[in-house]
């Protein structure tokens, strides 16, 4: 391996833009460009001291404002040489390999065991390609890896319609609105519900063939959150939760056929909202939106800080109300302890 390269103070200091951002950690330089948009404490604020701080040596703000174990396994992606004239310098530890990327992800995860899978896969990366999830020369892998992506824009293409042909059939303007609005509610109650007692659950049985299923609907997320075809559901397994799971619960809920209908519809537009808004959370320009703007920062700490905590995409009110939200550590009075 090649020694790691050296630059000059003036060399960091040519990279201070949002297209091209370096920062100097304890002697080490990082090129932290593909990093600024999945910032907890939003991309901005590291370019906003940089072009403060003449160094741009962020060892004082990294220590002050305490990171997670994952905020320098991270940066430590990002290494891309030293500083010349720095005596030391401190280096994250790389993740253990359990599992080679470069092959099918999801028979290996049978290889791992107790609490591996839950540890390895809050481990997030931002990687150059796609996972494989099973492999291509059996037909059934390849048809498997052909339903598990999805581009954004097949969401309102499949549901838009289902959810006129549903509203084709309400009667009365005020009953329908009514129900549209409880169906969109009660979206927003197991949209919250799902990912909290569900998707960060069922990994604490350690169970290989459940820890398989939770990576392919939901782990991977965790794993690359960057992944664009695998920001929103796909339609065949999402249809097929609809017909099993939404249908019945329903029609157990609701008898008046014209009411279960507007309430059919209010749930697919809140499912429509869900979905697009979690791809533009990662990856839109929303940031001039204060309520967009919030909510990416949450589902970010989400992703890269504590992954039991900010479960709400669309909204945070039972985040609120049952309390799974951190501090922020930038709000007046939230400041958390210095690291020692």
């Amino acid at each position: 391996m090649p020694p790691p390269r050296t630059f000059s103070q003036e060399e960091v200091q040519q990279h201070q833009s949002a297209g091209d951002a370096w920062v100097v950690y304890r002697g080490g330089v990082y090129d932290v460009t593909a990093f600024l948009p999945h910032h907890p404490g939003e991309g901005q604020r590291i370019l906003d001291y940089i072009n403060s701080d003449s160094d741009a040596d962020v060892t004082d703000v990294m220590m002050h404002w305490k990171h997670s174990d994952n905020a320098y396994r991270v940066l430590n992606q990002y290494r891309v040489g030293t500083l010349d004239g720095a005596s030391t310098l401190r280096t994250a530890s790389p993740p253990p390999p359990l599992v080679n990327m470069d092959r099918p992800i999801v028979p290996q995860i049978l290889d791992l065991h107790g609490s591996a899978y839950d540890d390895w896969v809050h481990q997030p990366q931002i990687l150059a390609k796609r996972l494989q999830f099973w492999s291509d020369d059996d037909p059934w892998g390849r048809a498997l890896n052909a339903v598990s992506t999805s581009p954004w824009w097949v969401v309102p293409l499949v549901w838009v319609p289902i959810v006129l042909f549903y509203l084709y059939f309400t009667e009365g303007v005020c009953g329908t609105t009514v129900y549209v609005v409880w169906g969109v509610l009660l979206w927003s109650a197991l949209e919250y519900g799902i990912h909290r007692l569900l998707f960060h659950r069922i990994t604490e049985l350690q169970q290989p063939l459940l820890n398989q299923l939770h990576f392919v609907v939901h782990g991977n997320h965790h794993l690359c959150p960057d992944d664009p075809l695998r920001l929103v559901f796909p339609p065949v397994p999402a249809f097929a939760a609809f017909l099993v799971l939404a249908v019945p619960l329903l029609r157990l809920l609701i008898s008046v056929d014209t009411h279960r209908y507007a309430a059919t519809a209010g749930l697919l537009m809140g499912y429509m909202f869900y979905d697009l808004g979690h791809y533009f959370l990662h990856h839109g320009t929303l940031d001039q939106v204060p309520y967009a703007r919030h909510m990416k920062r949450t589902h970010m700490v989400h992703h890269w800080r504590e992954p039991n905590a900010h479960f709400g995409i669309t909204n945070d009110w039972l985040d609120r109300a049952f309390r799974t939200q951190l501090p922020w550590p930038w709000r007046a009075g939230g400041r958390e302890k210095k690291q020692e």
